[in-house]
């Protein structure tokens, strides 16, 4: 019996099935999908939501999180789930180009 294991308090089968653990979490991300582009819509979306409600409003980031999940569903249902990171990043350009601080931002812009 090695040393390595008359020193931990598991016993043979135990330390064997625990040495193939880690190998096993390397692998399962790969297989689930998970890589570093995962969750790069979720936060696209999020970010436009509380930017089209207002970055200093919490009644209007709900508003638009409603907003933009209505539009990027009416998005990939007509033109299909490829072109929602499009609509999402199109929908946070049209809001930034034609109010800046949000459809319901309680700060009024200066004129210079």
């Amino acid at each position: 019996m090695s040393e390595h294991v008359r020193l931990e308090p598991w016993e043979r089968q135990e330390t064997t099935f625990l040495r193939f653990v880690p190998y096993g979490l390397l692998v399962i991300p790969t297989e689930l999908g998970l890589h570093p582009n995962a969750m790069d819509l979720v936060f696209v979306s999020s970010f436009t939501a509380a930017v089209v409600g207002g970055l200093d409003s919490p009644p209007g980031a709900v508003i638009g999180g409603l907003a933009v999940g209505l539009v990027l569903s009416y998005i990939s249902g007509y033109l299909g789930s490829d072109a929602t990171p499009l609509a999402a990043l199109a929908l946070l350009l049209a809001v930034l180009l034609i109010r800046p601080g949000g459809l319901f931002s309680g700060v009024k812009t200066r004129h210079v």
